[in-house]
């Protein structure tokens, strides 16, 4: 470990002494003088506030830069010496095999995974779009001047193109001049899709042939190209409104015809590229009946529009193929252009696509063209079946309150007693309405009218639903999210909203809408409810209809019932430990709840960026997981800053997309293999966790509550800074309301974070150690002997990386901003008294020890530490001026520069 640390430290230095040389040349003498490994050098008291949180941001983020390409070069030399990465391919094939599952029982169960990160835009990535753009540029750079091929003048040049970037990210500045618009923020989500994932896809599917091949695999599986796990893609920029009043149904309708332009335009130019690799001579090979059969079908097809590719490339019946496919695509070239269309003949969907594109692999692999079907046919095949006709498929999110006030004042213009008090009705009171409505086809308003202005931009939202369904199908739409699900009503609303706009279809079981209605389970009492919440939704007569109508339609081997569940709120709720068992309980109970009703239960995992909001490492993330959870299905959020780090660069984008991949199939195949009964009766670890809850709950409860603690709060971190910031174009509030539960999650974590107390990722942990061990010494005994089983571990692990985070010594420098010195000192001693007794307990559970990523997390911090704590004194005498003169403008650009630079700092935010 110590030689990769020497290793590692000098990449570092490397990239850090370009960026002296750049400093000098611009000007900057004195913060040169800073590099490198001079962080602890006291500032020249000349540099503005301004410039030395620019200077440590930007380091900080070259720091991340040298240790992202680290890494990367760490990982293939492991591979070149035959060492299996953790949790990749290789690594997921041989832990199979050692459970004695065969590679016959792989392939057969591998059609059953599924794989579909979600990105979101919350608003936690504090970079600037042209600055992540410039940092992707130095990665490359990076990368190409490690070449031993090259030439000293290669090399020269390289140099000046590293010095150029680092220049540009300097004189650029980070921060937004305005906040990002929701335009902006759907053009960053599309660039991962257009420049970064197709280039990964081909790489991601190269790896998996190489590791099975190298495994043992069979040759033939590899040409069965349906039974490979599936990766797709979902969005929620354009989708997700819940609190966000600016993205409207008029957004979310030019959002689904972005992506489906783009979508086409990308297998339009993947289609060309192939076709310009097939000039295969049917005088040297015969084209095989099925394929020449097709052809004349599709000529029949598409009429006149059969002449131009038939014209071209005569004698060559494969390249005509791929001619005819190109003109059956949904888009056409006018004046240089891809402009989007729907002519008679083309492609109803990506799934006919598919079915023509097998063909002609097989008919290559019939004239003996193995290498040239693989090599060529493998990734355009694959990219079709990731991005579909839609590209990502676009979630609808909206929170339950507002469906509420929507139905109101729909039930009050079409003249409903009571409609103008339905928040107010009793659950039954509803439900027996809403059975009673959903009867019918026959919707309350009609088309045109108003009726408040919830009403109508929900109704209109849906209109946009059913007008996109109608001429292009449902693939384009992920899941209809109800945020804050209470119990069934909330989910049926959907289905009157739906009703409304003509989604609903009459079929052989009854009413049926395409829609997948999705409930959001996020504070802890929604998840102790969520059972019997997800009992009640399946067995209702309309849900039961519209999962078969959606199997048809999305042409799935069984019906699937999606739940999300959210990490953030439930932390928010009852503290780290709580919220973390809490929904381990309610995903095993709901995954019992669909095995017993024929669905299989597809879990969202709705996680942020930091520990707080359910991040943490993924491979022991879906180790952690509950066994009956996880058996193919799985979603989950990438959000904000996560986006970046993860997928930023081509070369950790497939490092990360193949990490998720391998690790989904091996849990997935491991668990759909295991006994039934695996997950049995609640033993030890259940009536352990169970008592621990209650106690960390309580502890945290204690802080929350006290009367006095939202006035801690608001003045000990830079909350109030983070509600002026332009990170995001959400805002940070629900409502409005100025109280702890109306905040949202994000800017509840990330002000935590700033302040370096990371309250919310270990606070009452500590609690339930003492009181196990003092009440229960026989349980804390057995607790130690378990601590390394997967989830368990998993959870200490991710506290102890909260804790490398925190520092007592800068929370401290925050609550001097408290002014009432005793509500300070009384909410400060029971935090430095919980710190101390979690650190504690985690010491006694380890004895000391630490996992490798926990030694590297550490070693990246401490490169970090010194610069963080120049800047946290610094925030904080910016914070003590601004909030005296809030409406100095210069005074909060540096506050939200310092922002930003701490942020780096942590690779963190919210």
């Amino acid at each position: 470990m110590e030689n990769q640390k020497k290793l590692l430290l000098q990449e570092i230095d490397g990239l850090l002494n370009y960026f002296k040389e750049m400093l000098i040349e611009v000007g900057e003498p004195a913060l040169a003088s800073l590099l490198p490994w001079k962080l602890d050098k006291t500032p020249d008291s000349h540099i503005s506030p301004f410039l030395l949180a620019q200077f440590y941001s930007t380091t900080f983020q070259l720091l991340s830069i040298a240790e992202e390409n680290f890494y990367a070069q760490q990982r293939r030399l492991s591979e070149n010496k035959s060492t299996a990465v953790p949790g990749l391919w290789v690594d997921v094939f041989s832990r199979l095999k050692k459970r004695g599952i065969s590679f016959e029982k792989i392939a057969e169960l591998w059609g059953e995974i599924h794989i579909e990160p979600v990105f979101t835009a919350h608003p936690t990535e504090a970079k600037r779009i042209t600055i992540l753009e410039f940092h992707r540029d130095l990665f490359r750079t990076l990368k190409e001047i490690k070449n031993d091929q090259l030439s000293l003048a290669e090399k020269r040049e390289l140099r000046l193109r590293i010095h150029s970037i680092l220049e540009r990210i300097w004189r650029t500045g980070e921060l937004h001049p305005l906040k990002p618009t929701l335009e902006k923020e759907l053009k960053n989500i599309l660039f991962y899709f257009t420049r970064i994932f197709p280039n990964v896809l081909e790489k991601l599917d190269q790896r998996l042939v190489w590791a099975w091949t190298e495994a043992g695999g069979s040759e033939e599986w590899i040409d069965d190209l349906v039974s490979y796990p599936r990766l797709s893609f979902g969005n929620w920029v354009g989708g997700d409104r819940d609190g966000h009043p600016l993205v409207t149904a008029e957004f979310t309708k030019s959002t689904l015809f972005k992506m489906r332009h783009l979508a086409l335009i990308s297998i339009w130019k993947e289609l060309r590229q192939l076709a310009g690799k097939l000039g295969i001579s049917q005088g040297l090979q015969q084209a095989t009946g099925p394929l020449l059969e097709r052809i004349r079908e599709m000529v029949d097809s598409l009429g006149v529009l059969a002449e131009k590719p038939m014209n071209k490339n005569s004698g060559e019946p494969w390249r005509q193929f791929i001619n005819l496919m190109q003109a059956k695509l949904p888009i056409e070239k006018k004046e240089g252009a891809l402009s989007l269309h729907n002519r008679e003949g083309v492609y109803g969907s990506s799934v006919e696509l598919l079915k023509d594109m097998r063909l002609l692999y097989q008919s290559l692999l019939m004239i003996g063209a193995k290498v040239i079907a693989r090599t060529e046919l493998r990734h355009p095949y694959h990219l079709i079946k990731s991005y579909g006709f839609h590209l990502a498929a676009l979630d609808i999110r909206q929170n339950s309150a507002y469906h509420d006030k929507a139905l109101s004042q729909i039930l009050v213009k079409a003249g409903i007693k009571d409609g103008d008090s339905f928040a107010q009705w009793s659950v039954n009171k509803r439900l027996k309405f809403m059975n009673q409505e959903l009867k019918s086809m026959r919707p309350f308003l009609l088309p045109g009218e108003s009726a408040g202005p919830e009403a109508d931009q929900l109704r209109a939202t849906f209109q946009v639903l059913s007008d996109h369904a109608d001429c292009y199908g449902i693939n384009a739409f992920g899941a209809f999210i109800v945020s804050m699900t209470r119990n069934l009503s909330d989910l049926l609303c959907v289905y009157l909203f739906a009703r409304e706009s003509g989604l609903l279809q009459q079929t052989e079981q009854g009413l049926a809408c395409p829609l997948t209605v999705v409930p959001l389970l996020e504070t802890i009492k929604d998840l102790q409810v969520g059972g019997q919440i997800l009992s009640d939704f399946l067995e209702h007569p309309l849900t039961q209809a519209s999962l078969s109508l959606i199997k048809k339609l999305k042409h799935r081997p069984h019906r699937i019932q999606q739940v999300m569940v959210g990490y953030s709120d439930s932390n928010k709720d009852g503290g780290i430990l709580a919220s973390q068992w809490i929904l381990y309980k309610a995903q095993r109970e709901m995954a019992k709840i669909g095995e017993e009703k024929g669905v299989m239960i597809r879990f969202f995992h709705g996680r942020g960026g930091s520990i707080g909001r359910g991040a943490g490492p993924t491979k022991s993330f879906l180790e952690a997981l509950p066994p009956s959870s996880l058996k193919g299905s799985f979603r989950m959020t990438e959000q904000g800053e996560s986006i970046n780090q993860k997928y930023g660069y081509q070369t950790t984008a497939l490092y990360n997309l193949e990490l998720l991949m391998a690790g989904v199939s091996f849990q997935g195949i491991s668990n759909a293999n295991a006994n039934a009964n695996a997950e049995s009766e609640p033993d030890f670890l259940d009536e352990v966790m169970e008592k621990m809850t209650d106690y960390s709950t309580h502890a945290y409860e204690k802080l929350v509550q006290d009367q006095n603690f939202f006035t801690f709060f608001r003045s000990a971190t830079p909350i109030d800074l983070l509600e002026h910031s332009r990170i995001g174009s959400r805002p940070a509030r629900r409502t409005g309301k100025a109280s702890i539960e109306d905040l949202r999650a994000i800017p509840w974590v990330f002000s935590w974070n700033q302040s370096r107390f990371l309250l919310p990722s270990w606070y009452g942990v500590g609690s339930a150690f003492e009181k196990l061990k003092e009440q229960h010494p026989q349980d804390w005994k057995q607790f130690k002997a378990i601590i390394n089983q997967r989830g368990l571990d998993y959870l200490m692990q991710n506290i102890r990386r909260a804790l490398i985070l925190a520092d007592p010594e800068v929370m401290q420098l925050y609550t001097s901003l408290v002014q009432d010195r005793q509500i300070a000192e009384k909410q400060m001693g029971l935090i430095l008294k919980e710190y101390h007794r979690t650190l504690k307990g985690l010491d006694e559970l380890y004895q000391g020890k630490k996992s490798t990523s926990l030694t590297r997390f550490g070693w990246s911090m401490d490169l970090r530490s010194l610069g963080l704590k120049k800047l946290h004194v610094q925030q904080v005498q910016l914070l003590k001026a601004w909030r005296k003169d809030p409406d100095n403008q210069e005074r909060l650009e540096e506050l939200l520069i310092t922002v930003n630079a701490i942020a780096s700092g942590l690779k963190n935010t919210g």
